[in-house]
Order: C-alpha cells, then structure tokens, then sequence
C-alpha cells in the first residue's frame, strides 16, 4: 500500500509517499526531472516504480521542490540545497539510515546526499543520472538555450495561460489541476536553477557501496560513457547495463530493481 501525503519544510509545502512494510530495508527515492506521477500516453509515471520499490524496501518516496506537486524554492539552490531539505524532512519522520536511489536530477540529488550525509547512506544508487564533471553536450546546449526561453515565457503578460500550463506540465511533471498563478512564478525560478545547476562530487571519496544503472541507448540526455568512465574510477562499484534509454527505470522497473536487488549488499 502507497500513502500520499504533504507536509510544510522551511515553508516549502512537500508532497511525499511511503510503501512497503517496516519490516523491510529502508529506501529514499528520488525522482528526476519532468517525470510524471503517473503514466500518460507515451510519458511514464513514477507510480509503478514505486510501488514495485516497495515490494522489497520500506520507500520513503518525495517530491523534489519544484517539481511534480512540491513547492518551488524561493532562491536558485544547487544540489546540495536540495539534498539538505529531503535529510530536514526524513528527520522529521523519523526516517532511518537508507538505500538512497535517485534517477536523472534526482540521482544528481541522491549523490549530493550521500555526500553530506554519508552516516545515513547505508548504499548508493543512481539510475541515468546528473553526473558531476561532466563535459557539456548538444543536449545541455539545448538544455539552456529552453531553459532561457522558458524564463521568457513564463512572466509575459502575451503568452496565454494555457500555454504556460501546458508547458509546465511537459517540462515539470506538475499536474495541470496544481497549476495556478503561483506555480507559473515558480518556474521562474526553476529554470534558474536549470541553468545553473552542477553537481561537484569525488564518487572515489564516498564511502557506501555505489551502484550504476544505466539504459544502453541513454547516448544523449545523461550519456552511458559517463556511466562507464565513474565506474572505472571507483573500485567498489558495480554497473548495471540495461537495455533501454533515459527513462528505462520507469519503463521497465521489475527487471532494473531485480537486477539492483542482486547488486546490492545483503546486510543492509
């Protein structure tokens, strides 16, 4: 059984969910960017992702500010930032030590986390994930060309509402019955921090078992050499190749999580 619920962090009002059975390992999971809560046409919700995490882990799964139903931070923050408030309301939950898994912005999150939190994060696991140095390619000089459109479009007064809503939606992941006045402002910043976001972490330095899925046609949102060049860097680590893309967690997640499930330690 999945929980929806919210609470208020340092003001931010935060969606969350929790599955599994306490008796279970705990797990943090952190979604990426744009990713949908359920599925849509050819977009592929978070939802069945979770609930097959909670087959085997108790899930503590948050909705990252600014994204999804969460509130949007009121200054530009860097991973760090939000790595800091998913430790503030784990805390306030009473959340123990746990897997943290985190897939695309969110594996970015995940491993901010595990680096300042590395008492709390019994393994690591990022999923097509932000990287830290990581050369910019076509699609990041695409990433910020829309990123700097979208700060355009968001406060003119000459761009319909439906529009900006729509947009929203697509690049955010926000329901479109969450949208209103407050949340096209939001985005503002949100895509601030798109374009300044970037993740400095030494993957040699962390100290937790370090698991690396990767989808074998993820060449151009977070490329698979990236993957392959981390994994060479870090002795401990294991790299976990499925077939598949960017989103393969969320297409096929029985197979990636079995797969993390072999790969991971079994005292945890």
């Amino acid at each position: 059984m999945i929980t929806d619920s919210k609470t208020t962090v340092d003001g931010l009002q935060i969606f969350y969910r929790i599955g599994g059975n306490l008796d279970k390992p705990p797990l943090i999971f952190l979604h990426g960017w744009g990713s949908r809560i359920d599925s849509f046409g050819s977009y592929v919700g978070i939802t069945g992702t979770v609930e097959e995490l909670a087959k085997h882990f108790y899930v503590f799964a948050p909705e990252l500010p600014g994204l999804l139903r969460s509130d949007a931070p009121k200054s530009v923050w860097n991973y760090e930032q939000f790595a800091e408030i998913i430790f503030k309301l784990a805390n306030t939950l009473n959340w123990k030590p746990s897997v943290v898994m985190g897939q695309s912005f969110g594996g970015g999150v995940a491993t901010a986390f595990a680096k300042l939190y590395p008492d709390f994060t019994k393994a690591l696991i990022i999923v097509d994930s932000v990287v830290s140095k990581r050369p910019q390619n076509s699609y990041m000089t695409w990433l910020y060309a829309w990123a700097n459109f979208r700060k355009k479009i968001f406060p003119s007064p000459f761009v319909p509402r439906f529009l900006k809503k729509l947009l929203i939606n697509l690049y955010f992941g926000t329901p479109m019955k969450f949208i209103d006045n407050k949340n096209i402002k939001d985005k503002i910043i949100m895509s601030d921090i798109d374009l300044t976001r970037n993740l400095v972490v030494d993957y040699n330095r962390l100290k937790m078992p370090l698991i690396i899925v990767w989808g074998d046609k993820d060449t151009w949102v977070t490329p698979i050499s990236r993957a392959k060049e981390i994994h060479k860097e870090t002795l401990d680590s294991k790299l976990i190749i499925e077939k598949g893309g960017h989103p393969v967690l969320y297409k096929k997640p029985k197979i990636v999580i079995d797969d993390i499930l072999k790969a991971l330690p079994q005292n945890l």
